[in-house]
């Protein structure tokens, strides 16, 4: 909660505004112990086109073997690098393990920001480091044109 709190710059947003997708039907503590072929199968056939007909403007992942899954779909919607004017390393100089992207759902007007906090909440993710996260997720939704598509200097081709 805390996490999607600061995304959406407010704890009231959070129950109106924030979905949870998972990737596989399977309820492991150990991501490890899913199949690769369940993720991959998991999201093309039902998140992909559960996004599409949502339309988020931002979505987070929450660890780096869901990045890398999802990541060569995105990578087809020609993603951009999210220039952040903003530090996005943790008070121990730790950067987020994946740097955020900006890519366009097909068939959508707007930009949606994909990007990864520090940790997995459950793995002990700082106040510190969902601050850093939230501030560029608002960074991202203040600062787009009328269009709602950010500003050309936060972007730039991967």
């Amino acid at each position: 909660m805390r996490l999607c709190a600061e995304i959406l710059g407010n704890k009231d947003y959070v129950p109106r505004m924030t979905s949870l997708m998972n990737l596989d039907w399977q309820h492991s503590t150990e991501e490890d112990k899913i199949p690769p072929q369940y993720l991959v199968e998991g999201f093309k056939d039902y998140v992909w086109p559960l996004l599409n007909y949502v339309r988020p403007r931002i979505i987070c992942v929450l660890t780096n073997r869901v990045w890398d899954t999802i990541i060569p779909r995105i990578e087809q919607c020609h993603p951009l690098n999210f220039e952040v004017p903003l530090p996005l390393t943790d008070r121990k100089g730790r950067p987020p393990t994946r740097l955020p992207l900006v890519f366009q759902l097909p068939n959508y007007e707007f930009q949606t920001l994909l990007i990864k906090p520090h940790n997995h909440p459950s793995r002990g993710l700082s106040y510190d480091q969902c601050s850093i996260i939230g501030r560029a997720c608002q960074y991202f939704l203040n600062n787009q044109d009328p269009q709602g598509n950010p500003s050309a200097n936060v972007m730039r081709r991967v």
